[in-house]
């Protein structure tokens, strides 16, 4: 059995005013970083055995931070590889909420997948 864990990058300035930034390099802003930051330190002790990322700036800057834990991308490819492992279709996927820097887990047995957790966020404050 293995446990994927799957990172949205931490915000940035643009996710904050609603732009698409597509492939364009824009950092992590400080909350972004913070978010990162906090996620790193509630993985600290799993046992992690690679970490792959998006080679987008946010997402690879997110990755950094994370380099002793998990997959880190964006909302849209979680959602894509969640609706594949737990055989949902992609309309009921983008039903689902991917925070930034929020953890989500499925743990893979052969052709069971079970979902751990969804959108687990180390930020408490209410995002709203």
């Amino acid at each position: 059995m293995s446990t994927l864990f799957l990172v949205r990058h931490g915000e940035t300035d643009w996710n904050r005013s609603g732009q698409i930034m597509g492939e364009r390099p824009v950092p992590l802003n400080r909350h972004g970083v913070a978010q990162a930051q906090r996620l790193a330190e509630s993985l600290q002790g799993r046992p992690i055995e690679a970490l792959y990322s998006s080679p987008v700036a946010r997402a690879l800057q997110t990755a950094d931070i994370l380099s002793s834990a998990l997959f880190v991308s964006h909302a849209d490819v979680l959602r894509a590889i969640l609706a594949h492992y737990l055989r949902i279709d992609l309309q009921t996927a983008r039903q689902m909420r991917i925070d930034h820097a929020s953890l989500t887990a499925l743990d893979i047995n052969g052709t069971v997948t079970d979902l751990l957790f969804l959108n687990l966020t180390a930020d408490t404050r209410d995002p709203r």
